[in-house]
């Protein structure tokens, strides 16, 4: 009866408690919501813009909202309100007391028991103390000033700085993240939305006013320029485009030893993503319309550009369209955090980062053109398949592919539209009639002919019918563009180099990115008898972007092969002659003609590197000379030249002036190269111009800035020239 009496009583005391908690929880005021904004300037409430998505995936908003509140953590996603204390970190071990908090005195350590009577006693190792906090929370201050109307601005010296506004948009197509099948949501401001923004400097606050402002979690991103990139769908004609701009938190996307050559850290899943936002600790004063806070650079990162918005643009792997667009930021504000470059080689590190994005940058090619079909009539669409390739019809009625007698080599090349492109097993028969109705949406068809008149043909049936049909421009040709390319190859081999240049640059005009004209371009100007067409550079330019479309064809490897020859780069023109035709038996004539003269190079430069290591000056210098006169602008040879007349042990042979005319002609063929700058130093070291030789020093260390070498090189005239 007792035992029952207790359990009683505590059950009733149990709920008695919950009862008051509640009841005190009811007497509390509740949080006010955030009123409508209110301009300044004018006493009725700002109403909130409706939001609309264009076409691209961009959205606009004038006056930021603030979201719910967020939890109290830096991952992405999450936030921690800006007048909170960041949390502690994870709990002390046992035996070891907690650290303290920001502003905290430390509690006093546990005494250590006396080991007992006989025993040795062992030595403890404290733990060190943790380091001081990276950066220290500012000091709290009322600050009075506020601009007349609202926005993000720099305040300094009691004058407020307007943040220019960017639309941040989303990429329509998922970031490609290596070693994982994983793919992220990635946004980005275009290229044109990003001008000149004012410096955010050591001493200068953000203000952020709004109504409501202080109830807001505010983030900042840093931007990192990235070029266009495409990623093949499922099926061969399937193509999802990454647009050029200047991406949200991505620093670099990757190979994890790449991002380690970068960052001094490895990645493992591929990319890094940086996300700061303002926290307690950064706000100097605030109140329910401004918000005064200090900008925190995020350590070792060379980028300086950053928007600043009140919503997470973190990468949850959405499930659907619309809810990664509530994911978006609808703007930002842009800024230059002006600390940031104050670190060691800013420049070098950040521009190496945006060569890579550029260097590993891939891009295929295809192309769409749109038919309106009608009724019984024959459509010629100008396509003509060059190499067996899909094409995917689009329409949104039934309709008739055409095919001509003698068309097809093969009687096969049906394909349903589920089945992914190139995976095809058993291929439908085609029939024996002339034309075939089409009944499905989305088709494909393998086209196997090689023949100049294998043309796509359309036809319409009972009812009008508009057809989209999509095909690789690598694999086919539309035969309007195709007629300038081939006026203007009949131009250059009559030496008309004049009105071949206007046939091609019609046929670019049409088709900015197909290849044939860029490669036949590119071609003349390396080959051109005429000077006034001669022109290198420019051969290299349009080569180089003739080979960026994927797959290569092998005469454009060649083409490129030609031009890095007339530029000067002897490696590169000799691996890429072998990706062109060294396995092809039906080009091993041309591909022996042009490694001869290759090799005849390559072999004074290997001679030249033999008599090096033996110690003959005489013999080096003169195979180097050999190798510069059969190959001009060959730049390493040039370099070489250089490096030999500045540092040559014997004194007769030694003549800085001469090394210094080398390597500025090596310098000019190949401006941004480290070792060019590199040997430029040790020449004007050789002539005693300290000064400028420590200006060459930091240039190489600029375009190699992760290289000990270059590094060693930069301090030692550094030394130098003190």
């Amino acid at each position: 009866m007792e035992k029952s009496f207790r359990l009683d009583c505590r059950g009733f005391l149990a709920a008695a408690f919950v009862v008051a908690l509640v009841f005190c929880a009811l007497l509390l005021p509740a949080p006010a919501l955030a009123d409508a904004p209110r301009s300044p300037v004018q006493d009725e409430p700002v109403q909130k813009p409706r939001v609309e998505v264009t076409g691209s995936g961009s959205m606009s908003l004038n006056v930021p909202r603030a979201p719910a509140a967020a939890e109290d953590s830096a991952a992405p996603g999450e936030a921690a309100q800006p007048g909170e204390v960041a949390p502690p970190g994870d709990a002390a071990p046992d035996g070891a007391a907690s650290p303290a908090a920001p502003g905290e005195t430390p509690p006093p350590a546990a005494p250590r028991p006396s080991p007992p009577p006989g025993s040795i006693a062992v030595p403890v190792r404290r733990a060190a103390p943790p380091p001081p906090p990276l950066f220290p929370p500012v000091e709290k201050r009322e600050i009075k000033d506020k601009p007349a109307k609202y926005g993000v601005y720099i305040y300094r010296d009691g004058k407020f700085l307007r943040l220019p506004q960017a639309p941040v948009a989303y990429s329509g197509v998922w970031f490609g993240i290596s070693l994982s099948s994983r793919l992220l949501a990635a946004s980005f401001v275009p290229e044109n939305e990003l001008g000149e923004m004012p410096q955010y400097q050591e001493g200068d606050l953000i203000a952020i006013h709004y109504k409501g402002a202080d109830r807001a979690t505010w983030y900042y991103y840093p931007l990192t320029h990235f070029p266009l990139i495409d990623f093949p769908g499922n099926n061969e004609a399937e193509l999802w485009r990454r647009p050029a701009g200047y991406y949200l938190g991505f620093s670099a996307v990757g190979h994890p030893q790449n991002l380690f050559q970068l960052f001094s850290r490895a990645y493992e899943d591929g990319y890094r993503f940086d996300q700061q936002r303002i926290r307690g600790d950064d706000v100097v004063y605030s109140d329910n319309a401004i918000v005064f806070a200090r900008m925190r650079h995020i350590p070792d990162l060379p980028i300086s550009r950053f928007l600043l918005t009140n919503k997470s643009v973190g990468f949850d792997e959405p499930s659907d369209y619309n809810r990664l667009l509530t994911q978006l930021p609808e703007d930002g504000v842009l800024f230059d955090m002006e600390p940031a470059r104050q670190m060691d080689n800013f420049e070098g590190r950040r521009d190496y980062i945006e060569r890579y994005n550029r260097d590993t940058a891939v891009r295929h090619l295809v192309t769409a053109k749109e038919f309106t079909l009608e009724p019984g009539k024959i459509v010629d669409t100008g396509i003509y398949i060059m190499d067996p390739s899909f094409v995917r019809f689009m329409s949104d009625n039934d309709f008739a592919l055409v095919l001509r007698q003698g068309d097809w080599q093969e009687t096969r090349g049906w394909m349903p539209p589920d089945i992914d492109f190139g995976k095809l097993s058993d291929p439908i028969p085609l029939t024996d009639s002339a034309s075939h109705v089409i009944g499905q949406r989305h088709f494909a068809l393998r086209y196997l002919a090689r023949s100049p008149h294998t043309q796509v043909r359309l036809m319409g049936l009972r009812r009008a019918a508009r057809v989209t049909v999509v095909y690789s421009p690598i694999f086919a040709y539309d035969i309007a563009y195709h007629e300038f390319v081939r006026i203007g190859y009949e131009h250059f081999e009559a030496h008309r180099y004049d009105q071949a240049v206007e046939a091609y640059e019609k046929a670019l005009e049409m088709q900015p990115e197909y290849p044939h004209a860029l490669n036949n371009l590119a071609w003349l100007y390396a080959t051109a008898t005429n000077p006034d067409f001669f022109d290198p550079k420019k051969s290299l330019d349009l080569a180089i972007k003739a080979g960026r479309f994927r797959p290569v064809k092998p005469f454009i490897l060649d083409t490129i092969s030609k031009a890095f020859f007339l530029n000067g780069d002897l490696d590169r023109a000799i691996e890429l002659e072998e990706m062109a035709y060294g396995d092809s038996a039906a080009y091993s004539a041309h591909y022996n003609e042009r490694m001869a003269i290759y090799n005849n190079v390559k072999q004074h430069m290997d001679k030249a590197r033999a008599a090096e290591r033996v110690q003959d000056w005489e013999e080096a210098i003169k195979q180097l000379h050999f190798s510069v006169e059969k190959m001009p602008n060959y730049f390493m040879g040039l370099n070489r030249l250089a490096w030999l007349y500045a540092t040559v042990p014997d004194k007769d042979l030694q003549d800085g002036h001469l090394a210094l005319d080398y390597s500025r002609s090596a310098l000019a063929i190949a401006p941004d190269r480290a070792i060019i700058w590199d040997t430029m130093a040790e020449a004007f070291a050789s002539i005693d111009e300290a000064d400028k030789a420590l200006e060459c020093a930091r240039r190489a260390r600029h375009f190699e800035p992760l290289d000990p070498y270059f590094q060693e090189r930069y301090e030692k005239f550094k030394k130098a020239a003190e």
